[in-house]
This record gives C-alpha cells, sequence and structure tokens, in this order.
C-alpha cells in the first residue's frame, strides 16, 4: 500500500489491514507461480521460499504487531445487534469451521480444485495436464492451495478458503458501513454469507468463491475509500485488486470492466467542478496496468498451453488444444443453459431456459428503467447503467449458475443494502435482519452437515483431532479402500482413467478425467477413443462395475458437463473394460480395472 502510495489514516485501521491482506493473498499466489514456470516447484523449494519471504518480511510483521498493540485501547465493545448477529450465524460459521478442520470429501475439491496443484506438485512445473481443461484457466487460488498443500496437507487449503471467507464478511461490513453506515455493513455482510446467494455454505470446502469475493469486495472497499477521499492510491488499490479477483476465477472478469467504467464515470462527474484536470478516460487508461497486472500471468500461461490466452472463452474462434470448436459451443452453451436449475427445472428443454435468461434480462432492464427515471443524479444514474449491464453480461455469459454469481453477488450486496437501509428505519429492522440471518444459517448448516451425511460425532471428533483421518474418509469416502489399493500397489508409471467421479486427490498415480468434455480423450468413435487412451498411457480404469456388464452410467442431474458426453462415454468404456478389462478389486458401486491397450494381447492372461 505504501508501494501504491496510500495515505497514512489511522481512522481507517480496519480497512487498511482489510486491503493490505487481500494485496499480501493476491500477490501471494505468484511464488509457486514462478517456481512451477522455471520447473522447480517442490514442496522442499516451496516451503524454503515461503520460509525465505517470511524473514524477509520479518521487520513487516513487527511493525504489524507493534500497531496492534498501539491501537489496543482503539477496540470498542461490541455492540448488542452485533453479538446477537453473530449468535445467529453461529449455526453455519461452526459447520462450516469443522468441515474446514477434516479431510476433504467435497466432490470439486476432490476433482480438480486440490487434484490439479497436487498434479504440479508431482511434476515440479505448472505443465499442461490432459482432460482436466479448467487448469487451463486463471488458477490463483490453487496457487494459494498449492503453499497450503507442502505446507500442513489439504485441512490446510480448506482451512484458508475459510479464513479468508470470514475476511470477505468482515470487508463487505467495512464496505457497506463506509458506504451508508453500520446497518447497510451489517445486512451485506449477512447476505453474502447466508443470503440466496450464501457464500457460507461452502467455506468450508476446497472451493474458490470465498477467497474470490474476498478479493472482489476489498476492492469495492478501496474504491468507495477513494470516491469519499480522492485519494489515488485507494483507487490504484481497488484497480490491482479487481485484477486479483480475476487472477482467481475468471469469472470474475467482468468487475474489472464494471469498476473502469464506474470510475470514468465518476471522474467524468468531477470533471465541470473541477476543470483543467486530466481527461477521465486518460485517468483510467493510466490504471489498465494494474487491472492486468495480476491476471496477465496467467494469460500468457493460457497462451502458451493451449494457444488461446482466455481459454476456454471464445475456443471457438480461436485454436484451442485439446478443445475444438464443437467442443466449445456445446462446453460454453451447456455452461450457460444447464448448470442451474437442477431442482426445479431439471427436465426443462434448451429453448425453455433460453426464454428464462431472455425474460431476466428483460426484467432487469425494466427495473432499472424504472429506477433510472426517478433518480436526479448523472453519477447514480451512470452507476445504475454500469451496474446493469454488468448483471446483462454476467446473466448471458453464464447463465443463473449460483456459484458463477456468487462473487459478483459479493458486490451487489452493497448498494442493495444501503437501498434497504435508507427505505427501512427503526430498530425492528435490526431484530428482523438477525432473525433472517438465524434462518439462513440453519439452512445451511443442515446442508452442511448432510455432506457429511449426518455424522455430527464423526465430524466434530475428526475436527479436534480425537478421531484420526484415514477412519473418517474410510467412513464417507467409499472408494478411498481403491484409492489405497492403487497407491501401494501399481507401479509409480501407471495411469489412472477415472469414470462417473474424478476425485482423483487422494491418488498418487496420474489421473484422467474421463467424465469431462474435451479432446485429449476424444470419444468422436472407438478407435478414436481407444487411441486417445494408448497416448495417455492408460493402464487402469476406475469406473462403475455395472459399465462392464453392458449397463450405461446412471443418468445424471443437468448440473454437471459430464452429461454432455454420458452416453458416448459410456459405450467405449464400458466397450473397453468389457473386451480389455480385468476387475481387481471392488467398492461400493466401482471397481478397479486393469485394461490392455496393445492389440492382439488377452489383457486376462496372468
Amino acid at each position: 500500500m505504501r508501494w501504491l502510495s496510500v495515505s497514512p489514516d489511522d481512522d481507517a485501521l480496519a480497512e487498511r489491514a482489510v486491503t493490505a491482506l487481500a494485496l499480501g493473498v493476491g500477490a501471494a499466489q505468484f511464488v509457486p507461480f514462478l517456481l512451477g514456470a522455471v520447473g522447480k516447484l517442490t514442496v522442499q523449494t516451496l516451503r524454503l521460499a515461503i520460509g525465505a519471504l517470511a524473514v524477509a518480511l520479518a521487520a513487516d510483521l513487527i511493525a504489524v504487531v507493534r500497531l496492534a498493540w498501539t491501537h489496543r485501547r482503539d477496540l470498542h465493545v461490541p455492540s448488542p445487534w452485533s453479538v446477537r448477529l453473530l449468535v445467529g450465524l453461529s449455526p453455519a460459521l461452526a459447520v462450516a469451521a469443522l468441515l474446514a478442520l477434516t479431510p476433504t470429501v467435497d466432490p470439486d475439491g476432490l476433482g480438480y480444485h486440490l487434484t490439479v496443484p497436487k498434479r504440479w506438485l508431482e511434476a515440479e512445473s505448472l505443465r499442461y495436464l490432459p482432460t482436466y481443461p479448467y487448469s487451463n484457466t486463471p488458477m490463483g487460488v490453487e496457487m494459494l492451495f498449492t503453499v497450503a498443500l507442502a505446507m500442513a496437507g489439504d485441512i490446510a487449503a480448506k482451512a484458508l478458503h475459510f479464513t479468508l471467507g470470514a475476511a470477505g464478511a468482515f470487508a463487505t461490513y467495512l464496505a457497506g458501513k463506509r458506504l451508508a453506515g453500520s446497518f447497510t455493513g451489517a445486512l451485506a455482510a449477512v447476505l453474502l454469507l447466508v443470503g440466496p446467494f450464501g457464500v457460507l455454505g461452502l467455506m468450508g470446502w476446497a472451493y474458490l468463491e470465498g477467497i474470490v469475493s474476498f478479493a472482489l469486495v476489498a476492492s469495492a472497499l478501496a474504491w468507495i475509500r477513494w470516491y469519499r477521499s480522492r485519494d489515488p492510491g485507494w483507487l490504484r488499490c481497488a484497480a490491482l485488486l479487481s485484477g486479483v479477483g480475476a487472477s482467481f476465477k475468471i469469472v470474475a472478469a467482468t468487475f474489472p470492466i464494471g469498476m473502469a467504467f464506474l470510475t470514468l464515470a465518476a471522474l467524468a462527474d468531477d470533471q465541470p467542478s473541477q476543470p483543467g484536470r486530466r481527461s477521465p478516460a486518460a485517468a483510467v487508461l493510466r490504471l489498465t496496468p494494474l487491472f492486468l497486472l495480476p491476471v496477465a500471468p496467467w494469460l500468457l500461461r493460457s497462451w502458451l498451453v493451449t494457444g488461446n490466452p482466455v481459454f476456454p472463452v471464445f475456443a471457438r474462434w480461436i485454436p484451442s488444444r485439446d478443445f475444438s470448436p464443437q467442443t466449445s459451443a456445446k462446453f460454453d452453451a451447456y455452461n450457460r443453459y444447464m448448470l442451474w436449475g437442477t431442482r426445479f427445472a431439471a427436465h426443462w428443454s434448451l429453448g425453455r431456459r433460453r426464454a428464462l435468461l431472455l425474460a431476466l434480462g428483460a426484467a432487469a432492464i425494466f427495473v432499472a428503467g424504472i429506477a433510472f427515471t426517478r433518480i436526479r443524479s448523472r453519477f447514480a444514474r451512470a452507476t445504475l447503467v454500469i451496474a446493469t449491464a454488468t448483471v446483462l453480461i454476467q446473466l448471458f455469459a453464464a447463465g443463473i449458475y449460483v456459484r458463477y454469481w456468487i462473487p459478483v453477488m459479493a458486490i451487489l450486496t452493497l448498494p442493495l443494502a444501503a437501498l434497504v437501509d435508507s427505505a427501512v428505519r427503526g430498530s425492528k429492522r435490526w431484530l428482523v435482519l438477525t432473525a433472517g440471518a438465524a434462518l439462513g444459517a440453519v439452512s445451511l448448516a443442515r446442508q452442511g452437515l448432510r455432506s457429511v451425511g449426518d455424522d455430527v460425532p464423526g465430524l466434530v471428533a475428526s475436527a479436534i483431532g480425537v478421531r484420526d483421518e484415514r477412519s473418517f474418509l474410510e467412513r464417507h469416502l467409499p472408494l478411498f479402500p481403491l484409492y489405497e489399493r492403487v497407491n501401494h500397489a501399481f507401479p509409480s508409471e501407471s495411469r489412472l482413467m477415472l469414470v462417473s467421479y474424478c476425485a482423483g486427490f487422494y491418488v498418487d498415480r496420474m489421473t484422467y478425467c474421463a467424465d469431462i468434455p474435451q479432446d485429449s480423450l476424444s470419444y468422436a468413435s472407438w478407435q478414436t477413443f481407444l487411441s486417445d487412451a494408448r497416448r495417455l498411457g492408460v493402464t487402469h480404469v476406475l469406473a462403475p462395475t455395472s459399465l462392464a456388464a453392458g449397463q450405461p452410467l446412471t443418468s445424471t442431474t443437468t448440473g454437471s458437463v459430464s452429461a454432455l458426453v454420458q452416453e458416448q462415454e459410456s459405450e467405449h468404456v464400458g466397450r473397453l473394460l468389457k473386451e480389455r478389462g480385468h476387475l481387481i478389486a471392488t467398492a461400493a458401486d466401482e471397481g478397479l480395472f486393469e485394461v490392455n491397450l496393445d492389440d492382439g494381447l488377452d489383457p486376462h492372461a496372468p
């Protein structure tokens, strides 16, 4: 923040601390990134690098401790309503914390959020990973997970997500308070945690949304600080942090664009009263390097490994490795229209889903139009137009899939909370907010407990260390015995194809995910599939035993892109197991098969 020329302000110590933490987290991702870029990414080198960094920054750490000690008397006793809100939120906070302190069992964490950094640590570089297309997008959070994995394993990664997600809620409170007052901050934080797009239900898992939301909300806080004070250092912080958000997850890329236009509008609004200043466009253009700095290394890597710097976006027009235009078109359409509504609209057609998005877009324009006619401030009108345009871009680019919207809604809750604050007065609003927070927290706590089969005693015992990690995994991960069989009995050069459930984190051999639509393992024809499997060096398959008996995979919900390839996957993998596979072991309803891909050889021969 000193380098960005942020003016010291002891009255905004909490805001400075949150902003500094977000900047530090954004910078920390590039420690493993740079080690991977030069082929030195190992547990040992990463520990040494982080240790050296800690020593180099020891003086800063001492300064922070001294500053905290100096201002210890400035801490205020929490208000009664603050305490009640925390009590109301405590069920979901407690369950998320317990989940964060237990071994990973969530699907996406095991599927790629932790598997990809583990594979990169094994390879000692950020090399291309066939069948893991998401690894070719910005993966800043996974870089933070890489540090956690090297230090203390997957529980450390989940604890990091929980901690930074909580920091994001605190940053939301500070931003709302700075924007319109304490109630605005409290309402915005509650909406972020347990609202319709509540992030607290994911904070105990090895997911990204809590950390992405933290970066974007910290950026919004810095922008509000700039807008109030016109200190250019805060605007630089805001620009840099918006780029950090995009480096954490590509769907957050709409935010820096929206912020740039909002800054342009704010500077243009100042222009009549402050003639002679640099043009607004030139001022925003000077911020462009800060917007791009955190995400540019990821775009460069994507370009080098796939040929497409914004992979998988625009893969229909930019030639992309293992991602043909046809595959890209199906992938984009499915993400936009089919990932959401897996309960209330599971059987809706593509046309009906497209019509709903159009209706929602029209509704957003209609509501914005009404608001526009009632707003008199030129800047407020510009803000409304920019916010509406951002919502429309997000809507038609990503549909209404909740996880894609959480980071965006983390920002939109701020003006929404301010609007409610201005319209509703009286002490009862705090009572209503507390009751709503408690209801949302109970709902998310129930959802979290269901993810571990309501095993409350086992969850608590594992989190506090009474029960070891292995027994927890054996209880909640039915395929864990097969993973252990692979790790202990298979040669190191073995290659495992995962079918129907791509949880590869606990497997120490190279894995390939057969469920994701991509062209490194294609189902275009039997010969193409066989040729790809040979090229990848597949030696074993982990798949439902029913496939070998000729039964298709059980139909999945529309909430997974695996539905795009499920029919062909069933056909080709089933044939592979039937003609060239040998069952080695089983667990639950899945089997571990050895496969022989050499023509003319008997796969059942000893």
